[in-house]
């Protein structure tokens, strides 16, 4: 966008160069901001080019994002051309601060219907924002994030949201995803990508057209890892305060993987091994905070069987020492049944039933002298359990 095209509908008003940010005279609606004080921001945005990046014109952009809090200030630029001038900014921003600040300001205005249907309807700003997220700078790509996601949410409403066509066909954006996946260490970014992931996963049939999925699964275990880190990492990161809720990320992680794999009938899985090791590192976490249980954390234990019962049927490896984690889950089960009320215990025996289920298919198919060592291995309330399963059953679901 031309810088001209920016300007039009701005540079034509008479500003007073003495203006006050907060003035009485022009407040805008019911604020007390001054229109006068925010049209002279946005001339000097739209000849952003010409400009001298300074400390001045940052602070003063931020109070803009600030104001952009406010339903009357975003109706207010909507009026004034704000959309185009963003266009010409992201193209033309003197430092990713400047670019950061614009996305984050449309970032803002997404949260007001009108104007975020003046962003949806807007593809050249949308094909915009879609090319930044190649971009190398961290605080920018957040921003871009927000806006994005609050795309996804419209596509997820609104069968008809062109927002399906900006994010779900979009190579250049499934290869960004990818590359932070991947390369980030940043714990925010990872986050807002991964929420991103997931509502691509669950709406498209398309995975394997836009995305090249063993450099998509690597990044994805790494990303777990990143964001999930060992215990003796947790304990170091405890006060972080970007820590994130766990149970969201191995809900969003599993089945974003649950999806890319279900999918998959010719493209051999490069990484299933450490596929295997989340999964089971995910089940010891379910294992020690199950109760109380509720349908995420067993829809969550049901996608862990889902992967490995993919693997297994397609002749991948699965550790047997997945057992263990899951064997104990079916313990925890079995002795909170016994102590619930029928009403209330619906949701744990389907998922004990599911779960044996599972046990006995591996127990007939495996190999004697592997499901032998196991279990003179594994720890003895495990082994106990699932040989006292074999021979006697269980007295909680028969009923049912």
């Amino acid at each position: 966008m031309s810088n001209e095209e920016a300007v039009s509908g701005i540079e034509q008003l008479n500003i007073a160069d003495n203006e006050l940010m907060v003035a009485n005279a022009d407040n805008v609606g019911d604020t007390t901001y001054s229109a006068t004080w925010i049209l002279r921001r946005l001339l000097t945005l739209s000849k952003i080019n010409e400009e001298p990046w300074s400390t001045d014109l940052e602070t003063d952009l931020c109070y803009l994002w600030d104001m952009t809090t406010e339903k009357d200030i975003v109706d207010f630029l909507c009026q004034n051309n704000f959309l185009s001038v963003s266009e010409f900014v992201i193209d033309n921003a003197p430092e990713p601060r400047c670019r950061e600040i614009i996305v984050g300001i449309l970032g803002n205005l997404c949260s007001q219907p009108t104007a975020f249907t003046r962003i949806t309807n807007t593809p050249t700003l949308v094909t915009k924002l879609l090319s930044l997220m190649s971009s190398d700078d961290t605080e920018t790509l957040i921003q871009v994030l927000r806006v994005l996601q609050a795309g996804s949410r419209d596509m997820q409403i609104t069968i008809t949201s062109p927002w399906r066509e900006y994010l779900l066909y979009s190579k250049p954006l499934a290869d960004a995803l990818t590359f932070i996946f991947n390369s980030s260490t940043n714990s925010q970014l990872l986050r807002e990508s991964l929420a991103l992931m997931h509502t691509i996963a669950t709406n498209t049939i398309f995975l394997n057209e836009i995305f090249e999925i063993n450099p998509l699964l690597v990044g994805l275990v790494e990303t777990f890892d990143q964001l999930m880190p060992s215990e003796q990492e947790e304990e170091a990161a405890e006060d972080d305060e970007n820590e994130s809720n766990d149970q969201v990320i191995i809900e969003r992680w599993l089945e974003i993987i649950t999806k890319i794999v279900e999918r998959q009938s010719t493209t051999r899985i490069n990484n299933y091994q450490d596929i295997i090791r989340v999964v089971i590192k995910i089940l010891g976490k379910l294992e020690e905070n199950m109760i109380p249980m509720d349908e995420n954390k067993a829809s969550s234990i049901y996608d862990c069987v889902v992967i490995a019962n993919w693997l297994k049927k397609h002749r991948y490896h699965v550790d047997i020492n997945f057992l263990c984690p899951l064997t104990k889950i079916m313990i925890k089960l079995d002795d909170e049944i016994s102590r619930q009320q029928e009403n209330d215990k619906e949701i744990m025996v389907d998922l004990l039933k599911h779960l044996h289920r599972y046990w006995l298919g591996v127990y007939g198919a495996s190999d004697e002298v592997i499901t032998d060592e196991y279990l003179a291995t594994c720890p003895s309330e495990v082994s106990r359990y699932l040989m006292n399963y074999i021979f006697n059953g269980t007295r909680h679901y028969n009923k049912f």
